[in-house]
């Protein structure tokens, strides 16, 4: 048994090892005394509602995100996305996470993405069964999320362009869609007539709460431009791999593909036009990176993707401890 096979999930003790060496490089601040010494917090409607420790928010983190990456590893295999019995997603999903110090603590932005990755299960099943009940499923979760993080109101018309990608978009399906807005937005109002929250509400969903072209609130040091050029070379290798490689033999694999790719290049222009959503987007990002890395490594097993693979693990180390020594 080689050294990919051991890492496709044939081996359970590698799992073990990979879990081990993840968890590690997660608690490393602790040990080196650089975990932040402000409090954590999950912010409803802009104000913050729950408060708690810096360890605490990275412990609940860490367990939140082994546990999605595993049911994100079982939906894969389900939409046989991925070859079944793998863990490879699962493996490359938490390391990503681990030396990303920017989505361990749990906050406002971990509930708005897994109302994201709800809504995208939703999206993904539309063309099997239930279509309209999905639609409006996946709107009205994506409707919730904005009322932690607004900018994920921008998520509503790119899942309209998935619908037509996945060839599930119909007169009702569409209808749907509104109906989930409506929904959304009379439930919030008279919620808010009941508890006397009206101005909140509206001050909250002002579209001048948006900001773009704003980076003064960028702070990176030449070390982060750098890591963030060399991840966006690593993502932009693996979109291009999913373009030339076998899904092009199946119709709804390739919409399948074709969306990611779309959401990869969505997710990066709103990274790109505001500032304020850098933290946000974060976790998206990662997912999909983990996402076309798995995909690539999978359907292109040679010994270049061994490299890149030991590459990517290797860079992803050494980002960590010299963000931790800088």
């Amino acid at each position: 048994m080689n050294f990919q096979q051991k890492l496709l999930g044939f081996s359970n003790l590698t799992i073990v090892f990979v879990q081990l060496i993840c968890t590690l490089l997660w608690f490393l601040p602790f040990f080196f005394n650089k975990e932040p010494n402000t409090t954590v917090s999950i912010t409803f409607l802009g104000n913050s509602i729950i408060e708690y420790s810096s360890l605490t928010a990275s412990l609940i983190q860490y367990v939140f995100v082994s546990s999605v990456g595993f049911i994100i590893n079982f939906i894969l295999e389900k939409l046989k996305l991925i070859p079944l019995h793998n863990r490879f997603f699962y493996i490359c999903f938490l390391f990503v996470f681990s030396i990303t110090s920017y989505a361990q603590f749990f906050n406002t932005t971990t509930v708005s993405f897994f109302l994201l990755l709800i809504a995208l299960y939703n999206l993904l099943l539309m063309f099997q069964s239930e279509a309209v009940f999905r639609a409006f499923n996946s709107i009205l979760l994506l409707c919730i999320a904005t009322l932690f993080n607004i900018e994920y109101i921008w998520f509503i018309p790119l899942f309209w362009i998935a619908f037509i990608q996945l060839k599930a978009f119909t007169k009702n399906t569409f209808f749907a869609t509104i109906f989930g807005i409506i929904t959304f937005g009379v439930a919030v109002f008279l919620t808010a007539y009941i508890t006397n929250t009206l101005t909140i509400v509206e001050n909250y969903f002002t579209i001048k709460s948006i900001s773009f072209f704003d980076f003064n609130a960028l702070n990176f040091s030449t070390f982060d431009i750098v890591s963030f050029i060399v991840f966006l070379l690593f993502l932009f290798y693996y979109i291009s791999t999913c373009f030339v490689n076998r899904y092009k033999e199946s119709n709804i694999l390739y919409a399948y593909y074709s969306f990611f790719i779309l959401l990869v290049f969505f997710v990066f222009i709103l990274y790109i036009i505001n500032s304020f959503f850098y933290k946000e987007i974060c976790l998206p990002i990662i997912s999909l990176m983990t996402f076309f890395a798995t995909f690539y490594y999978n359907f292109k097993q040679n010994k270049y993707s061994n490299i890149l693979l030991s590459i990517f693990f290797a860079l992803g180390v050494l980002y960590r401890i010299i963000f931790l020594l800088t």
